[in-house]
């Protein structure tokens, strides 16, 4: 898991289940509001070519809810689940991820808290409400089942409480998500909050695949440097830490793969940048490569994971200090910077970007994404 902004970009990314088309549509969706208090939104469709990453508007401009994304691929439907703190909407796309103009569903949660977080599973079967509240007795947290008809991507709240948090004192939940695979459900913990206390940690709950339950939430990664820049990530295989305690030069940068129990170490003699002040970490979705927003050089550096060698390698990679997301086969990258979306057609092999375009920003805010979707 987002912020009502004067405009705001989404793009998120379908996890294709069942065979596959030889044919891929790399989608990119815009949602724009032009007032924080309106309601209302309007939904931008473009398609991006992977080899020139140039993005190139398809199909109607569409007013949905003001909300946030996730997709959904079941065999050859394509599914938007567009929700909020109160509500989800369900729409069907076509092969160019084109929305259909009605909602086939429109489901209130009827919950006391808000919805910080909607998930459909990848496998297409259930999908997690993840709630959070605060009252006299601290930061509480809870995930709620929801099942889905896979002839028709309707959902059905099941009423099951699968995970329940606090109450704390001090750490709330802020989000709840999934990495790629869905094995694994995903919550953070943010620390800023606590006396004596920064940074955050990711935990995670093992998923059921059979009946949709979880298992109890288990430490990943954390950090926590007070006084200094440190931050983390993760995906399904990998997890970092990033921490420069001294300042430029100063830094490491810690990869663990979480299945392997291998461990890079990368100093500023391994690469430079590994030695900086890091503001933000990310991965791409095939876990080879990993993104530092260095705050000494205002760039993104990219490194190329080598854990046969247990090394970075560097790249030609020049990328803007910005927000990144990824398309979900990591073909394309877009960085979005103060005044741009920068679009990045990528070689996850090597970690080089290989074309670039912009589109420009005419908008306070951005959340970028990606969808690829499966060509007919």
């Amino acid at each position: 898991m987002w912020k009502v902004a004067a405009a705001f970009f989404l793009l998120f990314s379908f996890c294709a289940i069942g065979s596959a088309s030889p044919s891929r549509v790399e989608v990119l969706y815009v949602e724009a509001l032009s007032q924080p208090v309106e309601a209302k939104s309007l939904l931008y469709t473009y398609n991006v070519n992977p080899e020139t990453a140039s993005a190139e508007q398809v199909g109607p401009v569409l007013g949905v809810p003001t909300t946030s994304i996730d997709t959904l691929t079941i065999g050859s439907q394509h599914f938007i689940y567009l929700w909020n703190g109160t509500d989800v909407w369900i729409y069907t796309t076509n092969a160019q991820g084109m929305l259909n103009e009605q909602p086939l569903q429109h489901l209130q949660f009827g919950f006391p808290y808000p919805v910080i977080s909607f998930l459909p599973d990848p496998d297409g079967k259930f999908a997690y409400a993840g709630l959070s509240w605060f009252n006299v007795n601290g930061n509480n947290a809870a995930v709620v089942l929801f099942t889905i008809d896979p002839s028709t991507g309707y959902l059905t709240n099941t009423g099951k409480v699968v995970a329940t948090y606090g109450p704390n004192g001090w750490v709330p939940i802020t989000k709840f998500l999934f990495g790629v695979s869905g094995r694994r459900l995903y919550s953070y913990e943010d620390y800023s909050g606590a006396p004596h206390s920064c940074g955050g940690a990711y935990f995670f709950y093992d998923v059921n695949r059979r009946t949709g339950s979880l298992g109890p939430d288990t430490p990943l990664v954390g950090w926590g440097d007070c006084g200094a820049y440190d931050t983390g990530t993760f995906s399904d295989t990998l997890t970092a830490v990033a921490d420069a305690p001294l300042g430029r030069g100063s830094g490491t940068v810690v990869l663990n793969a979480t299945f392997m129990g291998q461990t890079i170490n990368c100093g500023p003699s391994m690469l430079a940048f590994c030695g900086d002040d890091a503001w933000t970490l990310s991965f791409d979705p095939a876990s080879k490569n990993i993104f530092f927003g260095d705050l000494d050089t205002n760039l993104m550096a990219v490194g190329h994971i080598d854990f046969p060698e247990l090394r970075l390698l560097s790249t030609t990679s020049t990328i803007p200090s910005s927000d990144l997301s990824f398309s979900p086969d990591s073909k394309l990258i877009y960085a979005v910077t103060e005044t741009d979306i920068n679009i990045y057609a990528f070689n996850t092999n090597t970690g080089n970007t290989t074309a670039s375009s912009l589109l420009p920003r005419n908008s306070i805010s951005a959340h970028i994404g990606t969808a690829t979707l499966s060509g007919k």
